[in-house]
């Protein structure tokens, strides 16, 4: 849900892009309904709104302060109605999200209750390390050391310095040029990405650079609108200066994607070797596999992140159940979520190994069936190409006849 975001994000782009160049209205309400669309799909969208707007402002902001007042009663008299309209789109995008917060309150108690602190215990209050760690992670996405779960990590330390260098020939071009139109484009999407990453030091989870898959297609936009912008202003810095410019721009990109392509190469070879490791690992199809041959009966999920995949890869022939609740403590009504499937002696429950663990309930089930005179047999186990167990399904036996009790 979070890699889908980059899609319908430049999609959203290039819709208000149309609009803003002259388009008719149908864009700003194809705009707005892919914005909430994005929302819905992943919250921290709100992030990119917020970098397109922010930097939308930005590149136009000499126009908006020179123009101010007649900018006001432009927008009221053409902007308006359509603003209107879009609102109503947007609200067509999310509108699952909407109704759900009009039952539950549930995105709005999320965010108060870990505005400070997050669920992971970040601390939002933290702009600078926690920037310095959003920058990082930029770092790391450039060059691909982000995709250690395939087995390795492999880097391509060219990349971020591309990224670098072309940012600074832009505004080296752009000090030049100011004022010309090329260079509001040529600009926007640096602004973008430096917004969202601004954006993102504060967050409800963690500071994962899993976050960053919505910010996937825009370095690869910058660096190509930048380079075209460079390209065609290359002149600027004279002779011979100008020929030693465009001859990097073109050495720069065909290396970068050859080097990337050969980063590429040597991921899908370390991934054909380790199957992916940990929560990656391929031992989830394995197990699907097993539960569409072998589940006969209620098939239910005891921790997190075990559900869906075998739902998907079972192509929803085994539709497991989650009971395990999404809070570090077990709630209240565990117990009650779990009697109707304790009670089914075909029930099968899906575990994750030891030290895999997220939110471990194990100890309130065995407190649940064993006055009910039963044990825990293992049905299943799934493990890593390495050998590391990783994933399990256990069945309520009765006492003394489990063939094997986990330990």
């Amino acid at each position: 849900v979070t890699a889908v975001t980059a899609a319908i994000g430049v999609a959203a782009a290039y819709a208000w892009l149309r609009r803003v160049r002259g388009g008719g209205a149908g864009w700003s309400l194809l705009g707005g309904f892919l914005f909430g669309l994005g929302v819905y799909a992943k919250f921290l969208f709100v992030w990119l709104i917020f970098a397109l707007a922010g930097a939308a402002l930005l590149v136009n902001l000499p126009d908006f302060i020179r123009r101010r007042y007649r900018l006001v009663p432009q927008i009221k008299k053409i902007l308006f109605p359509e603003a209107v309209l879009a609102t109503l789109a947007f609200a067509l995008g999310c509108w699952p999200l909407v109704v759900y917060n009009l039952q539950t309150g549930g995105t709005f108690a999320s965010i108060e209750q870990n505005a400070a602190t997050s669920y992971y215990g970040v601390n939002n209050l933290a702009v600078g390390p926690n920037l310095l760690t959003r920058l990082g992670q930029l770092v790391t996405l450039l060059n691909g050391g982000h995709l250690w779960y395939l087995g390795q990590v492999i880097q391509n330390p060219l990349a971020p310095a591309v990224f670098v260098g072309t940012l600074g020939l832009v505004v080296a071009v752009a000090v030049q040029k100011r004022g010309a139109p090329a260079v509001k484009a040529a600009l926007f999407p640096w602004l973008v990405v430096g917004l969202v990453v601004v954006a993102s030091i504060g967050t409800v989870s963690a500071l994962w650079i899993t976050h960053f898959a919505l910010l996937m297609p825009w370095p690869a936009l910058a660096v190509a609108v930048g380079c075209e912008f460079v390209w065609a202003n290359r002149r600027a810095w004279g002779e011979p200066a100008g020929r030693v410019v465009g001859a990097a721009l073109l050495v720069g990109l065909v290396i970068l994607p050859a080097a990337n392509l050969l980063n590429s190469v040597r991921y899908h070879r370390a991934l054909a070797q380790s199957g992916g490791l940990s929560a990656h690992s391929d031992a989830v199809y394995d197990m699907s596999n097993w539960l569409a041959a072998h589940a006969h009966g209620p098939v239910v999920a005891m921790d997190w992140g075990l559900a869906a995949p075998v739902v998907y890869l079972t192509g929803g022939q085994v539709n497991a159940t989650e009971v395990f609740g999404y809070r570090w403590q077990p709630d209240a009504l565990l117990e009650e979520r779990l009697q109707t499937f304790v009670a089914n002696p075909d029930t099968l429950y899906l575990w994750r190994a030891p030290d895999e663990i997220i939110f471990d309930r194990s100890g309130e089930f065995k407190s649940l069936y064993r006055p009910l005179n039963l044990e825990e047999t293992i049905e299943e186990a799934f493990y890593e190409r390495s050998g590391r167990p990783l994933l399990g399904v256990t069945r309520l036996v009765e006492k003394g006849t489990a063939a094997n009790p986990p330990q």
